[in-house]
């Protein structure tokens, strides 16, 4: 309790992407992703205008037609209900199986249980966002679509390697029923209520069983998944803070037991990413960022072929 909830550092050392680098370093206690995105916000101004607060871009979306609007409401609104009833329903029940005995293969991406949060390395990547937003629109897709199948085809590359570099039969037949899931910090889905029922359970759990039996909750969600995963939108203008340009934001938490986290930030025109690992497991997290910006790549070059063919 001694010590603060925060640290920053300021490193005077010119990297290959800014002249010098800020580190901060945040409790969990403090606030989420967004809630401190907010603050940067808050203690920053436009580079094009000094006295103006950034904004975040924001997406737009689609309206029908007035006269096609009643009937469109009742037509879809019944199957509104009829999707979010099923989604919640499946999620809490998985939510259920995960807690009671549903666990990840095991892989070279995940690790025995430990008790303790083991020291993390952490690296990151900054990318062309523009990249991102190229097949968003062809696909006519999310941003986060976009970023989770880059995850997920980059994470079947990377295991792809490990189990063609290993000799042994019966570890190559692995690959071919692997089954790998991610926790999310905070998830608000289209026709989903996961992060408020998990909300509600942590609740109930904390007000009539305590706080031991919340962490071991939480503890046994880790160990049961294999990586963190989160997004967030930053600026969409660039930011100084007091009157220092910024180059890129990066993101990471440091918690959890799983050997791997896995965040993306967005700032202008540039996205990083940033990989948190167990060193031990995975000694080589620059060839797994590798492989997520070489999978976003192929994807990007897919989705241009699809438009030619268009």
């Amino acid at each position: 309790m001694s010590i603060p909830p925060w640290e920053f550092h300021v490193l005077n050392l010119k990297t290959s992407n800014a002249e010098s680098v800020g580190i901060v370093k945040f409790h969990h206690s403090l606030g989420d992703g967004m809630s401190l995105m907010s603050l940067l916000l808050a203690c920053s101004r436009k580079t094009s205008d000094p006295n103006a607060l950034p904004t975040i871009a924001a997406t737009t979306k689609k309206h029908q037609k007035s006269n096609d609007k009643g009937w469109w409401f009742i037509g879809s609104g019944f199957w509104y209900m009829i999707r979010f009833i099923f989604i919640n329903f499946v999620e809490v029940f998985k939510f259920v199986l995960t807690l009671c005995f549903l666990r990840d293969t095991k892989s070279d991406l995940s690790s025995e249980s430990v008790d303790e949060i083991q020291p993390k390395k952490v690296i990151h990547r900054i990318i062309n966002f523009d990249d991102v937003k190229l097949v968003k629109n062809i696909m006519q897709m999310k941003v986060n679509d976009v970023l989770l199948g880059m995850t997920q085809a980059g994470l079947s590359r990377y295991l792809s390697r490990k189990y063609d570099e290993d000799t042994t039969t019966e570890k190559k037949k692995v690959l071919d029923r692997i089954h790998l899931r991610g926790t999310v910090a905070k998830r608000i889905l289209l026709y989903s209520l996961e992060a408020f029922n998990f909300y509600g359970i942590i609740k109930l759990t904390m007000k009539f069983f305590g706080e031991k039996v919340v962490q071991a909750i939480s503890k046994r969600l880790f160990d049961h998944t294999t990586l963190t995963y989160l997004n967030v939108m930053g600026p969409d203008k660039e930011i100084s803070i007091f009157d220092q340009p910024i180059s890129y934001l990066a993101a990471s938490a440091l918690t959890g037991s799983q050997v791997l986290n896995i965040h993306f930030v967005s700032y202008v025109n540039k996205l990083t990413i940033s990989l948190a690992v167990d060193a031990t497991v995975i000694p080589d997290p620059h060839r797994l960022c590798d492989d997520l910006v070489e999978s976003l790549n192929i994807i990007k070059s897919t989705a241009l072929e699809k438009f030619r063919i268009s």
